[in-house]
């Protein structure tokens, strides 16, 4: 089984179904506009694609492969979600049947946004027009990426860090130009949307720009040579089986070396720290720090921080009443039956943000440490994440 690395492709170009939505290929409509060439070529992409086997097979390994990359990049919060469905309901059409999927796409862009018949039909106007722009502009340079990356997986090889390099330089431009236009587009359907409409729009362009910066920061090491396969979420794709084993081995004897190397660092104090959103970048460096992360793993601690930190503020607003009524009876240091008591109220009213404290070390352990770095501290590694390191 192999997998068809076209949505990989558009996935790095775009990373968000409202992109994916303008991506899907229009070359049904080239030959409309008088671009024989560019008809030929997408026709000749599709007969390729064709070969690497049922389309059913590529899309639950290519559902495998989104799947990791998503959890890796902790894309979670709610319009990564409605991202990750989208995605999961065009990508079910196989990718000969373009205008299935643009239909598709557009049909949950008309119930996320909740657009009438008229909007829906004026934005599918607007993205074919610009998108037909768009592939004219780039298709002489995404072409021979993409017919590249189909033709490696149809000879059941594997991509490798070289072909990644190359690619990623060449599709960079066009990743950015990708950008532009969604803005284009959005600024057009914002002026003929409803208050409620709009802010669901900005909701999801907010979550469409950090993805597009997790982007940037991967594709700025893959420009640089360094890419392995689970970047792509492949490590469990048989092709790249082999690559995964050099892959971890090399990793493993580099995590030893630090290990060795590394001055150990003293434990850090969580005490005042659990219940203060604002203090747990400190506690996200020292853990980078302490085990010596790499600039992906970097990244996605970051991407898990900042949705913790959502999610600690939002609890923290709908109780900010409560909250400053205890802290200020605290601060009037009344009798130490009063204090004590007050002092219990705080504490289970900040319970939930502790937990959410939690959980973001728990993330952090489990999702972005290699088993390698996992091991450097045997003890909290059996005990688990959440466990106080002891102070070296």
């Amino acid at each position: 089984m192999v997998c068809s690395n076209m949505t990989v492709t558009r996935w790095m170009l775009f990373s968000s179904v409202g992109a994916l939505a303008m991506a899907a290929p229009l070359a049904a409509q080239t030959n409309a506009a008088g671009q024989e060439d560019s008809m030929r070529q997408a026709q000749e992409l599709m007969d390729a694609t064709k070969q690497i086997g049922p389309w059913d097979s590529q899309f639950r390994i290519i559902e495998e492969a989104t799947d990791n990359v998503f959890a890796q990049q902790a894309w979670n919060s709610e319009p990564d979600q409605f991202v990750r469905q989208l995605m999961r309901d065009v990508g079910r059409i196989p990718p000969w049947q373009p205008m299935e999927r643009n239909e598709a796409a557009l049909i949950g862009l008309q119930q996320r946004w909740n657009l009438t018949h008229d909007q829906k039909n004026e934005l599918g106007r607007d993205l074919n027009r610009e998108m037909m722009a768009f592939t004219f502009r780039h298709i002489k340079d995404a072409m021979p990426v993409v017919m590249e990356a189909v033709q490696t997986r149809v000879a059941n090889e594997p991509f490798t860090a070289e072909q990644i390099q190359q690619w990623t330089q060449r599709l960079r431009p066009i990743m950015d130009d990708g950008m532009t236009t969604l803005q284009r587009v959005s600024r057009r359907l914002e002026k003929s949307m409803t208050p409620q409409q709009r802010e669901l729009l900005m909701i999801d362009l907010d979550a469409f720009e950090r993805r597009q910066r997790d982007m940037k920061k991967m594709m700025a090491a893959w420009e640089e040579g360094r890419w392995n396969p689970s970047e792509w979420g492949l490590q469990d794709d048989p092709i790249h089986a082999a690559a995964m084993v050099e892959y971890r081995t090399q990793q493993a004897v580099k995590d030893e070396l630090v290990r060795r190397a590394r001055p150990l660092l003293p434990s850090f104090d969580e005490r005042n720290v659990a219940t203060q959103e604002s203090e747990w970048e400190r506690y996200v460096k020292w853990f980078c720090q302490r085990y010596e992360c790499d600039d992906p793993q970097r990244t996605q601690a970051n991407s898990i921080l900042q949705s913790s930190r959502v999610d600690a503020v939002r609890y923290r607003s709908s109780k900010e009443d409560d909250i400053a009524k205890l802290e200020a009876a605290i601060a009037r240091n009344e009798s130490p039956a009063k204090l004590n008591q007050y002092q219990d109220d705080l504490n289970r009213l900040l319970e939930p943000i502790t937990e959410i404290f939690d959980r973001l070390k728990k993330r952090l352990y489990e999702q972005v440490l290699t088993s390698a770095q996992r091991s450097i501290d045997a003890d909290w590694a059996k005990a688990g994440p959440t466990k106080q390191p002891d102070k070296k």
